[in-house]
């Protein structure tokens, strides 16, 4: 910072904005109190103000301009589940499902659709669902065109997904994921 004062002539304390950007008033940052991780933002006074590091798996949030950021708790999967498409049949049960949280069943509607059933309801129907499935039910080892979609209609406690061979025919993948987000969940 002293440098930056030689060379432009300012004296410390002295604020200016020029076409730079740059504001200078308090160029002093009170080293000791700080630690790693912590997070320097302009407060209302266009001083640089601390935020102190908070604990794991918090994320930065903002209300919006001239808001005072915050740390608060990430939100975390509401349910996820890994299930074989194949072996899922027609009752509501566990079967096929290699591992699961907060999934009650999933139900074989059919050639690649599938309703997941939620064992605690989300607390709403807009929460979001990201899938993904690959391989085959026969056991080959050939790479294969495998694409999966979701919906069209989800409720809190149930959604559907479909799976497709490269053609688009609905087609039984060999394994299938999915993992839903509710903003309101934490």
């Amino acid at each position: 910072m002293a440098r930056l004062l030689a060379r432009t002539g300012l004296v410390e304390g002295t604020p200016i904005n020029d076409e730079s950007g740059w504001i200078i008033d308090d160029p002093t940052m009170t080293q000791g109190s700080d630690a790693t991780g912590d997070v320097y933002y302009r407060a209302a006074s266009g001083k640089l103000t601390r935020l102190a590091t908070t604990a794991d798996g918090h994320v930065l949030t903002s209300t919006g301009v001239g808001a005072v950021p915050a740390w608060e708790a990430g939100t975390s999967a509401s349910s996820w589940v890994n299930f074989a498409g194949g072996n899922v049949d027609g009752v509501a049960d566990l079967n096929g499902v290699r591992a699961s949280n907060n999934i009650s069943s999933v139900v074989d509607r059919g050639t690649g659709t599938y309703t997941v059933n939620i064992d605690v309801d989300l607390s709403h129907a807009d929460y979001a669902v990201v899938a993904g499935c690959g391989g085959s039910t026969t056991g080959s080892t050939t790479p294969e065109d495998r694409a999966c979609s979701v919906g069209p209609t989800q409720a809190a406690g149930t959604y559907m997904i479909h799976t497709h061979n490269f053609t688009g025919a609905n087609y039984d993948v060999g394994w299938i994921f999915a993992v839903t987000f509710d903003a309101n969940k934490d």
